[in-house]
């Protein structure tokens, strides 16, 4: 009869280390039973593995086999589920080798087991080399199979074996799921591959497998980390209206748009949801955070508290910093007071965020206000809360009070930590106040001694301040507090010498480095940029060429940049030359750079050589402007236009620069041409652009002024210039000269006047030889039509232009009649506006 140890469950009588001897008297008795109740084995084998011990369930299999247990697959698979939810990756695939022992054959709920605990611990090398043993278990792997062994290569972030397997188990006949597709299309989310996405998510339909809501919202996933907003939207209104968008859809767009600063579309979206949640509204008020539209973020707020939705602490503090970010700190300032009256709100969240906004905007008073009226509302001051009011201080120089909030935190009972500090040396550094920063090291926390990382620091804020003399000091008062300086440091105090070209104490700086063994490439780069600011570029070559350092991109690109500002080619052109020796290939940035010399000093042809090996890669658009600004000042007007149609920058400053070598050229024809393709392109024209076609009609002789002369009406001294351009024209030879399209002169109206050339000055003013009237007047067709145009000065001027006297030529009709009259031109000096209008 069994005692009662002998009836208690076999996991609550074993422990972990029994020995074999105990292993075998403990399931001498329990045999019997399982004989004739094989479940029993099973539940107890589960629970063996589950709540005792992984190995001790191995152990049990192997005495049951020895004992003559009949076992089966079932067994084996008990305990290879127990082992997966314990993730015992290890134990699973030992007990797949075993089964074999037990003359068993795995099946595949022996492989998902073992691969789904593979999954939990991220060991997606042995899910490659359990699908390759497979065969020899003679398992035959199905869908349900591949997919385990995806997701769990999928764990360990490695996109390229995900599609592999997925491959392979096409070619081997396993039929692909929609959960399979999915597992391929999130392994691309971590790499931002949202291209492949796409591909894979179109692919489906051709396999047969239709996409369901999760294959849509996984390739919104990936497109939505990778920032591409419209991707996301497209795909949002590209599922099929029978499977019905999602919750979790319409969150992921909201969610794409946040981080694309995209607002507007967020509301959008938010308010076409009929089930939003916590989630929908957050998204959307941490995007009008971002882009600072505080309108949008109260209408939000205002609408989650009449829809009984109380908005949480994240909430309120994106519309704090939605006020803050929009120029409304009062508008923060008032939230922040009612969020603190709201019982439903803690407020921790929200004063810190508040306190950051303040501190961001500069407002060092409305910062420290908070921090003192903290203990009111019950809320108790953290290292955190003091760093921030003492970083407030930087911009303002008040580095005073940064001292002095550092040291009342201990009476306030806030421990200063390191970060306090450094706050502290920043602000201090920032000003300049160098022994102020040598103080505060001195006084340093026990365990946070000072260090080269925190001098650094101080340096690098001299830097920004421009204190060079204060980051000389800090640098040569580190051996008086037993630190020594390494090589950031000696780059971060060439480099503040470097910012002011103070090039004679960047080079002391720069030997004292390289007599310590601290110097490196970065070190000689800091110093050729200080050569460089202070137009010593014969020094910078010198120091190139003789130092032993191994020079990298950017060293060269400094030398090559001091030798730009000098126009000296030659020397930019060896050094241009010697990148390729060093193992260094020549970037668009040091080409542009060299080219510019070449430009600088009028060998323009060179130039545009360097650059046309640029042209046809992926970075032509970084040195277009660079060779078309080569095109222009070599007079090479075709090479200039095609260079700007090529671009892809629609830049009103580059048609400028085009439009003026062709008008330099004397080509007319092109100016009006490029002119009517600027205007195709819908830029506004400027005042340079307006300068350049006007000064461009100007040129033209003979037959072409006579034809403008007939087609345009004559206003000022324009008048005069025409008919004596008609008189000369007379006895030109070039009347069969190519005729000018004046069509193209009808130009659009300006905005507002455009600071310009004098001759444009002259044009608003109507004395100019072609005037508004005159470039909006009658073309050609109306000329011959006998229309007139009712467009008369400029917009602004429409009201205030009064011409004294008619200057548009009347047709005179065959044989002698009246003659115009000397006073019905009006002289280059004739007042056209009232006394009281400003000239």
């Amino acid at each position: 009869m069994a005692t009662a140890n002998e009836l208690l469950p076999l996991h609550k009588r074993l422990s972990a280390g029994c020995s074999d001897a105990e292993l075998q008297e403990t399931l001498r008795f329990s045999l019997k039973r399982w004989q004739r109740q094989p479940r029993i084995a099973t539940k107890t084998l589960q629970d063996v593995a589950w709540k005792v011990d992984p190995g001790l369930s191995l152990r049990i299999l192997s005495c049951m086999a020895e004992s003559r247990f009949q076992l089966d697959v079932f067994h084996c698979n008990a305990v290879a589920t127990s082992l997966a939810k314990r993730g015992c990756w290890r134990e699973c695939c030992d007990l797949i080798d075993r089964m074999s022992t037990f003359r068993i054959l795995p099946d595949s709920v022996s492989a998902t087991a073992s691969l789904v605990a593979i999954e939990k611990q991220s060991a997606w090398p042995a899910a490659l080399q359990l699908m390759s043993s497979l065969n020899q278990h003679e398992v035959q792997p199905d869908t349900i199979v591949a997919n385990a062994a995806m997701r769990a290569v999928q764990s360990g972030s490695e996109w390229q074996q995900v599609l592999s397997l997925f491959r392979g188990s096409i070619e081997a006949s396993i039929l692909p799921d929609k959960v399979g597709y999915n597992i391929v299309v999130c392994s691309f989310e971590r790499h931002r591959m949202w291209e492949q996405a796409l591909a894979v998510l179109h692919e489906m339909p051709s396999a047969l497998v239709m996409p369901d809501v999760a294959n849509w919202n996984a390739a919104m996933n990936v497109c939505c980390k990778a920032t591409q907003w419209q991707q996301t939207l497209g795909l949002l209104h590209s599922i099929p209206p029978k499977l019905r968008a999602t919750r979790t859809s319409h969150n992921v767009a909201i969610y794409a748009c946040e981080l694309g600063s995209q607002w507007d579309v967020a509301l959008q979206l938010l308010a076409a949801m009929r089930d939003a949640d916590e989630a929908s509204f957050s998204s959307t008020l941490a995007a009008c955070a971002t882009t600072g539209s505080w309108q949008a973020a109260l209408d939000i707020m205002g609408y989650m508290v009449r829809s009984s939705n109380e908005p949480r602490d994240f909430d309120r503090a994106a519309a704090i910093r939605a006020c803050s970010v929009g120029q409304r700190v009062d508008l923060s300032l008032e939230l922040l007071e009612a969020t603190l009256r709201s019982r439903a709100a803690r407020g921790r969240l929200c004063y810190d965020t508040a306190m950051q906004e303040c501190s961001r905007s500069k407002l060092w008073q409305q910062c420290l206000q908070l921090l003192h009226d903290m203990p009111h509302y019950s809320l108790s001051p953290t290292p955190a809360s003091y760093d921030t009011v003492i970083n407030s201080c930087e911009n303002t120089g008040k580095w005073h009070l940064a001292l002095c909030l550092l040291g009342v935190m201990p009476a306030r009972a806030v421990t200063p930590d390191l970060w306090n500090f450094y706050s502290a040396v920043g602000v201090c550094a920032h000003a300049g106040q160098w022994q102020a920063v040598l103080r505060l090291l001195m006084v340093l926390p026990p365990n946070a001694g000072p260090d080269a990382g925190i001098f650094k620091h101080a340096i690098l804020g001299c830097d920004d301040a421009c204190k060079w003399e204060a980051a000389l000091a800090l640098l040569g008062n580190m051996p008086a507090v037993k630190v020594l300086p390494d090589g950031g440091c000696f780059d971060a105090a060439i480099g503040a010498c470097a910012r002011v070209g103070q090039w004679l104490p960047a080079l002391s700086v720069f030997e004292e480095a390289m007599s310590v063994g601290k110097a490196a490439a970065s070190s000689l780069s800091f110093v050729l940029t200080a050569c460089r600011t202070s137009g010593e570029w014969e020094l910078a070559l010198q120091l190139f060429r003789q130092q032993p350092l191994e020079p990298d991109l950017d060293c060269f690109r400094a030398v090559i940049s001091s030798c730009q500002l000098q126009a000296a080619w030659r020397e930019s052109l060896a050094l241009l030359e010697e990148m390729p020796r060093r193992r260094l290939g020549p970037d668009v940035v040091s080409t542009s750079t060299v080219g510019d010399a070449c430009t600088r000093a009028g060998e323009w042809q060179i130039g545009l050589g360097l650059f046309a090996q640029f042209l046809r890669s992926s970075e032509a658009q970084d040195c277009l402007a660079e060779a078309m600004r080569a095109c222009c000042l070599g007079f090479c007007w075709e090479g200039a236009i095609s260079l700007l149609l090529r671009s892809d920058k629609q830049d009103i400053e580059d048609w400028n620069f085009v439009l003026t070598t062709c008008r330099r050229s004397e080509q007319w024809q092109a100016t009006l041409a490029l002119f009517r393709a600027l205007l195709d392109q819908h830029l506004q024209p400027s005042g340079s652009t307006y300068s350049a076609v006007i000064m461009s009609a100007l040129s033209w002789s003979g037959s072409e002024q006579q034809l403008a002369g007939r087609a345009l009406p004559k206003t000022g001294s324009r008048g005069t210039v025409a008919r004596s351009a008609e008189l000369q024209g007379a006895d030109s030879p070039s009347a069969s000269a190519p005729q000018p399209d004046l069509s193209v002169l009808r130009l659009p109206w300006p905005q507002r006047p455009q600071s310009t050339t004098r001759l444009v000055l002259d044009a608003w003013r109507g004395r100019a030889l072609v005037t508004p009237a005159s470039l909006c007047g009658p073309g050609p067709e109306d000329v011959r039509s006998g229309s007139q145009s009712d467009v008369e000065g400029w917009p602004w001027q429409r009201q205030k232009v009064k011409l004294r006297a008619e200057s548009h030529p009347k047709e005179q009709p065959p044989g002698p009649g009246p003659t115009q009259s000397d006073s019905e031109v009006p002289d280059r000096g004739t007042q056209i506006f009232h006394d009281s209008d400003d000239t």
